[in-house]
């Protein structure tokens, strides 16, 4: 008998038993999602018809980058989790939507983590994936089929290569 009847706990994961369709896996890369987070308020009508309302916390771009690169890493190669185009995306997405702000906050947290074994890690992923325009990251993010046509490639992989800077230099 565990501690926790209702909780279902593995080598991989944690989930809710009986299951409810929802688990967490341990992410060792989240060491900066504490850091920076952007309070949201939400408000609405619960299921059963109470209103609602609250606050969340959004992760930072800097830790949410962090962890989409290495789900990357994880799946870019891997059929039957789509080639991890979807992370490709994501981190496209997340540069592209960026403001100044969180381009500042990004910058020092990379500072503060590039020397970790998490942020070397990240900018092994990034020289190995996106060092160049005809990377295996970039061919992901082109084969998600919602890159837009007008898609500033290289801005975004100057971008990767500053918060992720171990990564080498591009070669165009």
């Amino acid at each position: 008998m565990t501690a926790f009847p209702h909780v279902k706990v593995d080598e991989r994961r944690v989930k809710p038993n009986p299951s409810v369709g929802l688990h967490a896996h341990c992410t060792d890369e989240a060491i900066a999602i504490e850091e920076g987070m952007t309070p949201l308020r939400v408000t609405g009508v619960r299921s059963d018809g109470a209103e609602y309302t609250g606050q969340i916390l959004l992760p930072s771009t800097y830790a949410l980058l962090l962890m989409k690169l290495y789900a990357l890493r994880d799946q870019w190669q891997n059929a039957a989790k789509e080639f991890g185009r979807k992370h490709a995306i994501d981190l496209y997405t997340l540069v592209a939507l960026m403001t100044e702000a969180e381009y500042e906050a990004s910058r020092e947290l990379s500072k503060r983590y590039q020397e970790t074994p998490e942020g070397n890690e990240a900018s092994r992923i990034v020289a190995e994936l996106f060092s160049t325009e005809s990377g295996g990251g970039v061919l992901r993010m082109k084969e998600h089929g919602t890159l837009p046509a007008t898609a500033n490639i290289a801005a975004f992989l100057d971008v990767l290569g500053e918060f992720f800077p171990n990564a080498g230099k591009r070669e165009g």
